[in-house]
């Protein structure tokens, strides 16, 4: 039976699917993208979709027609037997072809939830000895994101909004392994914020895991282990593939630097920011200050608590009546990195915030430590070839020499290396739309002599003339559980490493 498509636009923001919110009627072509930008990748790229559709009557103008981007957008498969999802996200923008003297077409643009992530700045709480998984939930517990159904719930400024439910819980599902590693001090060098994609790129490869965004629109952390435990390929192809790029030797490494960042810890309260010039508080006004913490040299700090805050307010600039009294500073977010602090004047005259000073349990960052690893057989035979690895988020040199020697087995040998295969849908079904990001399958090529099992890392679907063609691309990282054991769960072997 011949594979249809089905897209739908959650109009009423209430998460349902109906019949008239079905547009595939109307399309000419899509085509999107899951996952990472390559392999040995921590972190995925945003998601995108871009759906070509038929505008005879401008339903997809939207200053024709209400049609406005933040709306979900679901892509789904049937093949007579099963129904699958394949992308989650929202629109973003719409591209309608302006003008009667050509196609009346338009492009509907859609990306993730990663794209959302990427446009919050973050700072965090003090977070000490956190796994992973734990501080990227704290990351994204500080990210503006879309809710998911927004019908039945207040949203102050929408038009013709009904009175309905406060908007509570996570706007998003996670699904999240346990981190392996546990790090000391997390967020202390992020300043007064920095983009949450890039906080949790970070711990994503200070951990040697894998952060995206799923077929199904969930956030997904895999911890190190995870692609070790999965030994099974669940779809073969050998000699059957549409196309193939195949590469000899090009993952091979000589050298490999980890950098980490040592943290010290004061015993007694320091001084963690002070104003740095007078600032005017209007009457009965409110300022919001964001205050960065700073040691004397303009190095950033971490703060592991507020312990005292002091302040002075006078009536001009160079001084005049002493308004202390009527100034309060509260502090709205005490962060690792950076405090929040609301300062209002209640008296009936302007009034200038002289000095403002915090002070607390910092954590300094020590000069940068530096690891290297050579593989001086390589750097012979093969030439250099480094890598080099900047984690902030990890204060331990130990857990730096682990992931050197983890990356050095990983590509210290010359191997055969497939980067992806294309497959026509229509003869490769259902693994064309059962596999999915993370999936192992096997390869096998006759021309090469290469024979390897490699784990999805990326899915590119092209779909035309409603799903009669469908093209596939899967980008593939070799799978390492031929390299490494993991005590208690593989059998002890002399060609295998232990994983840290």
């Amino acid at each position: 039976m011949p594979v249809s498509f089905l897209v739908y636009i959650d109009y009423d923001d209430n998460g349902q699917h109906t019949p008239d919110e079905a547009i595939q009627h109307q399309i000419i072509a899509m085509r999107w993208r899951l996952g990472l930008p390559g392999p040995y990748e921590n972190m995925a790229q945003v998601g995108e979709a871009q759906i070509t559709v038929r505008n005879l009557t401008r339903a997809f103008s939207p200053e024709v027609t209400p049609f406005l981007p933040g709306k979900r957008i679901f892509i789904y498969s049937d093949d007579g037997i099963t129904t699958r999802r394949h992308f989650t996200g929202r629109i973003t923008h719409v591209d309608p072809l302006p003008g009667t003297w050509d196609e009346s077409i338009a492009t509907i643009h859609c990306r993730d939830l990663m794209h959302d992530i990427a446009q919050n700045e973050v700072r965090v709480p003090p977070l000490i000895n956190t796994r992973a998984n734990e501080a990227i939930a704290a990351v994204l517990a500080r990210c503006d994101l879309r809710y998911p159904v927004l019908a039945g719930h207040i949203v102050l400024g929408r038009p013709n909004g009904k009175v309905g439910n406060l908007l509570f819980g996570a706007p998003y599902t996670p699904a999240f392994q346990a981190g392996k590693s546990r790090f000391a001090y997390v967020g202390d060098t992020w300043g007064e914020g920095i983009a949450a994609d890039e906080a949790i790129q970070q711990l994503a490869t200070s951990e040697r895991g894998r952060f995206y965004i799923d077929r199904e629109g969930r956030a997904v952390f895999l911890n190190r282990h995870h692609m070790l435990l999965q030994t099974m390929p669940q779809a073969s192809f050998a000699n059957n593939m549409d196309g193939m790029a195949y590469t000899y030797g090009e993952e091979i490494l000589s050298e490999i630097d980890v950098s980490v960042v040592p943290r010290t810890v004061s015993t007694t309260a320091s001084l963690l920011w002070s104003l740095a010039q007078p600032q005017r508080l209007p009457r009965k006004g409110t300022r919001r200050i964001i205050a960065r913490y700073r040691d004397a040299n303009e190095n950033p700090l971490g703060a592991l608590s507020l312990a005292n805050i002091t302040f002075t307010a006078r009536a001009t600039p160079t001084g005049g009546q002493d308004l202390t009294p009527f100034v309060n500073v509260v502090v709205i977010e005490a962060g690792i990195s950076a405090a929040v602090l609301e300062v209002s004047n209640t008296s009936e005259q302007e009034a200038y915030l002289h000095t403002l000073t915090l002070s607390g349990m910092a954590v300094a960052t020590a000069d940068r430590l530096t690891l290297q690893h050579r593989n001086r057989y390589n750097l012979t035979v093969y030439g250099k070839q480094a890598l080099y690895l900047n984690l902030p988020t990890l204060t331990d040199i130990g857990e730096a020499d682990q992931i050197a020697r983890y990356e050095m087995v990983r590509r210290q040998t010359p191997r055969g290396s497939v980067r992806h295969i294309d497959l026509n849908a229509r003869f490769h079904n259902p693994q064309a739309l059962d596999r999915t990001l993370f999936h192992r399958i096997r390869v096998s090529d006759e021309q090469t002599g290469h024979t390897g099992d490699y784990f999805i890392v990326a899915e590119e679907h092209h779909v035309e003339r409603g799903g009669y063609r469908h093209r596939v691309q899967w980008l593939l990282e070799p799978a390492d559980d031929d390299r490494f054991f993991i005590i208690g769960r593989h059998k002890l072997n002399g060609t295998r490493y232990p994983m840290y």
